[in-house]
């Protein structure tokens, strides 16, 4: 099991997968983008971490997940909660990570029974394989 790491060109993250997507296109072009970089992850099962511009898709990526028998872990959303109807979804644990101090999503997250955690952003690596090996 592993950790699928996606996050755009502005995170510059070395350690996460990189996907390019241009924050202006349609969402429906973003998923697309998403969902064409994730298709080489390992089927058996990821905790997929997402980071702002990419977790507000998590709804939508969980039907081609389900679709392409991509077994999810975790769902780990960095600074970003994912929008809109979150009716089926998560089928997952979700687990939120925080740098940034905001109170808004963190009561959110709360409320909605996530695991919340605070990181600043150069220990984030160490704060998320730490709080995916819980659900290993």
């Amino acid at each position: 099991m592993g950790i699928l790491a996606l996050a755009t060109q502005a995170d510059r993250l070395p350690w996460a997968q990189c996907i390019e997507i241009d924050a202006e296109s349609a969402d429906y072009i973003q998923v697309a983008a998403i969902c064409k970089a994730i298709s080489i992850g390992d089927s058996r099962g990821s905790h997929v971490v997402a980071f702002k511009g990419i977790a507000k898709h998590f709804p939508a990526l969980q039907v081609f997940f389900k679709a392409n028998h991509f077994r999810v872990l975790s769902y780990v959303c960095v600074d970003e909660l994912p929008e809109g109807k979150l009716v089926e979804w998560p089928d997952s644990p979700v687990i939120y990570v925080d740098t940034k101090n905001n109170l808004e999503n963190l009561n959110i997250a709360r409320l909605r029974n996530w695991d919340v955690i605070n990181s600043d952003y150069a220990d984030l690596q160490s704060a998320i394989t730490s709080c995916v090996e819980l659900y290993e």
